[in-house]
């Protein structure tokens, strides 16, 4: 388990006020940039990685070269 830089992983602004309202509950990347276990910090709440997958970006409307795109699945701990 590692704290993550949340500007890695989440570095807009956008989607930091979304983590915080709840709106939203998965990230879609084009790496894998944590595991489970993983935290993450935002505005004085913390989130836990709960699972990452690896899913073809075809079903996901995630344009990538190799067709692949990674999910970010968290939940909001404290």
């Amino acid at each position: 388990m590692s704290q993550l830089d949340v500007e890695r992983y989440v570095p807009s602004q956008y989607l930091q006020r979304q983590l915080l309202t709840g709106a939203i509950e998965t990230l879609t990347l084009h790496e894998r940039v944590a595991d489970p276990g993983d935290t993450f910090r935002i505005g004085g709440a913390t989130f836990e990685i709960t699972s990452v997958e690896v899913r073809d970006a075809a079903n996901l409307d995630v344009p990538d070269e190799d067709g692949n795109a990674v999910v970010h699945f968290f939940e909001r701990v404290a």
